[in-house]
């Protein structure tokens, strides 16, 4: 049946939602449709105005159906009882129906929703004029799955994206993350004080191999117990800042101790450098990917040569 003498009735959203609560109180309190309706209540709620304005709410337990309706009807809802459990769906028709509904609510953080949600926005971006590359997204993709447990179960993301933001959260949001454009590309910052946090990233590779990276790090090993670390990350920053960009650009950088291991990677990692502690000593040793990368070192060294020279 429906809401009023079988014929679904276009309100106003409060008279919708006055409608929907009238429902609710005819039916028994321990009833799956009681449920339902409960269900659909706190939810669209937390919808934006344009979807709760504009709403075809459908609510079923499985034996009976109820139809409501606001405005046009054009955003699909569906409330349904199923297998014991109470389900919640919305469809809706347009990208600005989409993304208003994206960025109205914090959506759950995890690598599996992130990628659910890049490949709507996907979807519907590819039938929009002018829409932009979802650069932010694919690399909050590539890093966030780098993430170790520690931070993917305790933070809030925040993705930029055609001008606004889409908010992520789990756990306690311990941890800030910040995925946003700067001077023309995509950036990932993570925001960490903990520095047995610090530490766990540094060995996942999810950290980018820079100059600026390295001495960021290096500076931070204040305790005697980073010792050999640290003599590492002053060979590294030695020894990288000397190495040609197509080196720096493109490289993925071991760095191994008695206690510690870490990992830094640029661009897709294909040079290999290794800083190894051992016997008192810092070896630093670095594979080319090609003979491009072979040649720009040599010519590299012949200027810095000519350079000390003169």
């Amino acid at each position: 049946m429906t809401a009023f003498d079988g014929i679904p009735t276009s309100l106003s959203a409060d008279l919708f939602f006055r409608n929907m609560l009238l429902a609710k109180t005819k039916e028994e309190p321990n009833s799956k449709m009681f449920s339902c309706f409960s269900c659909a209540l706190e939810n669209l709620q937390r919808e934006p105005p344009c979807v709760r304005s504009n709403a075809h709410l459908t609510v079923s337990d499985g034996r009976n159906l109820m139809e409501f309706t606001s405005g046009d009807g054009s955003c699909a809802v569906t409330v349904f009882h199923n297998q014991g459990k109470v389900h919640y769906n919305v469809l809706v028709p347009n990208w600005d129906l989409y993304f208003a509904r994206l960025c109205s609510n914090p959506q759950p953080l995890s690598l599996s929703n992130i990628l659910s949600i890049r490949g709507h926005l996907h979807n519907w971006g590819s039938f929009r004029k002018g829409f932009s590359p979802l650069a932010c997204f694919d690399l909050a993709v590539e890093k966030f799955c780098m993430e170790p447990d520690t931070i993917q179960k305790d933070a809030e993301m925040l993705v930029e994206c055609g001008g606004r933001v889409v908010r992520f959260v789990s756990g306690q949001e311990t941890y800030k993350i910040s995925v946003f454009f700067k001077q023309g590309e995509a950036k990932y910052e993570v925001h960490v004080d903990n520095w047995d946090v610090v530490m766990e990233r540094l060995q996942t590779g999810v950290e980018a191999l820079s100059l600026e990276n390295l001495l960021r790090v290096k500076n931070r090993l204040k305790l005697q117990k980073w010792r050999e670390l640290r003599s590492c990350l002053d060979e590294a920053v030695s020894r990288f800042s000397q190495e040609p960009r197509c080196v720096q650009d493109n490289a993925k950088m071991l760095i191994t101790t008695s206690n510690e291991k870490v990992v830094l990677i640029s661009g897709k990692g294909e040079n290999l450098i290794t800083v190894t502690y051992g016997y008192g000593r810092v070896d630093y040793k670095l594979v080319e990917r090609g003979w491009w990368e072979v040649a720009a070192r040599v010519l590299q060294k012949k200027e810095t040569h000519t350079t000390e020279r003169i």
